[in-house]
């Protein structure tokens, strides 16, 4: 049998209202002395108390659980345990329980496929980790069911945290450009022929890029190639761009994959890394090294996005009104594939 709040206030000698206030962290009301107070924090462990969730949640309204949605495709919403861990950690400071729900795309579309964390009143909030392709029978469903969310790793005006990554692909250009490249490309090679298929970071790197070439006098040099397979053809086509008389010094690339192709196609041209070509790249690792020196690379901020999306949440249960969205900026991680030009 469950031991209640009576219970202990009887196995004490104290009032209901006392034990409540003590258990549940009340400051107002009935006060107890420290002495007391630790009394009913011992009694509540050696008769086993728990505290009882539905009936806080049926007195306040409030749940204290928070569900992450993840797309069951997992390349739309990918997340590491490490990440998890943060997000956890950041809740927990709020007494804030997570849930993690996979969702079917294809259930979103009626009240009657609806999933359960949006049919009942199963969590006081959401994070939305889908990072694109998202379904737009989602957002209705939200707005419909009045339920506060935060969206994580996409680009939105508001109730959102991104990665920064148009002013990361300013900083690592600008990082190539002080070292004193002029000839600077842009490398990438991205999933999907078409542009809604993308991630908002396939258009902002290369936007960042673009921005710092042109700020400093210099011509954009993008080789850019989107298709639904490319396979083994990545390291083809970087040798058919870098194999020319007027190649860059110096090139920046959509992610470490991207990087890969590029040492591996200026190796099979004769080229020394990183004296004949430098590299800098986005990632979410350090000291990657393929073929050639520890790749430099701005570091995608992913625990420092989802801790805070869940801060901004807590926010947004609290007020009635959107927030303004939050745009989390990369550090540089030093490595070797960047030299001044011969």
């Amino acid at each position: 049998m469950a031991v209640t709040i009576t219970d202990i206030a009887r196995e004490v000698g104290v009032s209901f209202q006392v034990v409540s206030k003590v258990l549940n962290g009340g400051k107002s009301g009935s006060q107890a002395s420290e002495k007391t107070a630790q009394r009913i924090r011992e009694a509540a462990d050696r008769m086993g108390y728990r505290v009882n969730t539905a009936a806080r949640a049926m007195s306040t309204g409030k749940l204290r659980s928070v569900g992450l949605v993840l797309s069951s495709e997992y390349s739309f919403s990918s997340l590491v345990s490490g990440h998890l861990q943060g997000l956890y950690g950041a809740l927990e400071k709020h007494n804030l329980q997570l849930s993690v729900h996979v969702l079917p795309d294809k259930r979103l579309v009626s009240d009657d496929e609806l999933p359960r964390l949006l049919r009942e009143h199963t969590v006081d909030g959401l994070l939305i980790n889908y990072t694109h392709r998202r379904p737009p029978a989602l957002d209705q469903l939200i707005d419909k069911h009045h339920l506060p969310a935060v969206q994580m790793n996409v680009k939105s005006a508001s109730d959102c945290v991104y990665p920064d990554d148009l002013n990361a692909g300013v900083a690592a250009t600008r990082h190539l450009i002080d070292m004193g490249h002029r000839r600077i490309g842009y490398l990438s090679f991205i999933w999907g022929s078409t542009k809604q298929q993308h991630h908002y970071s396939v258009h902002d790197r290369c936007e960042g890029y673009r921005q710092a070439m042109l700020a400093a006098g210099l011509e954009p040099d993008v080789f850019e190639y989107a298709q639904e397979a490319l396979g083994s053809k990545t390291v083809e086509l970087a040798r058919e761009w870098l194999d020319r008389p007027d190649r860059p010094t110096a090139i920046v690339t959509y992610c470490y994959p991207h990087a890969v192709s590029a040492e591996m196609a200026a190796i099979s041209l004769g080229m020394t890394l990183p004296d004949d070509l430098s590299v800098v790249s986005f990632d979410d690792q350090k000291g990657h090294q393929a073929g050639g020196p520890t790749l430099t690379v701005w570091m995608i901020p992913v625990r420092e996005t989802v801790i805070g999306a869940a801060e901004m949440l807590v926010q947004r249960m609290k007020q009635n009104a959107p927030c303004d969205s939050i745009a989390v900026p990369f550090v540089c991680e030093p490595g070797e594939s960047c030299v001044p030009p011969r």
